[in-house]
């Protein structure tokens, strides 16, 4: 697999690659769009866009192109619109969706890459925060160096 092109967090108005994707946990539940892959670096066929905002989870957008003609593989889409937040869901007052429906840990790459690797988010940066997620919810956060990990 290529690479992945992540999407973006904010935290404290900064923003971050994510090397997690928790929208997938929504489409686990929820029936998924016909997202119309644009490249091998986007299987998922999106980008999200998500902040950190009163220890809570929040999607602030996504950009994407969903395929009309409704194919087996988003690859095989003759007919695509662009759609975005408000296309995909009822967003909440300010514009924002919160995200709810996600538990788990999200990987927020920090520093500089250190040792890049051509598969998924597999890549290592000096640090990673981790961020532990409960419905939606921050409940922990854990920074680990990884300066000094083996096989470098």
């Amino acid at each position: 697999m290529t690479a992945q092109i992540s999407d973006t967090i904010a935290i404290d108005g900064v923003d971050h690659p994510l090397f997690s994707e928790p929208l997938e946990a929504y489409y686990a539940e929820a029936s998924r769009p016909p997202f119309a892959s644009t490249s091998t670096a986007n299987w998922r066929g999106y980008v999200a866009r998500w902040e950190i905002r009163d220890g809570r989870l929040h999607l602030t957008g996504i950009s994407a192109e969903l395929c009309d003609d409704a194919p087996r593989s988003g690859w095989n889409c003759e007919r695509r619109r662009q759609v975005g937040l408000a296309d995909l869901f009822r967003a909440e007052a300010g514009g924002t969706v919160f995200a709810g429906w996600f538990s788990g840990v999200l990987r927020v790459p920090m520093g500089a890459q250190i040792q890049y690797h051509h598969m998924g988010y597999d890549s290592v940066y000096e640090f990673d925060l981790l961020l532990i997620i409960e419905k939606g919810i921050v409940r922990s956060t854990t920074t680990v160096d990884n300066r000094n990990r083996k096989g470098r």
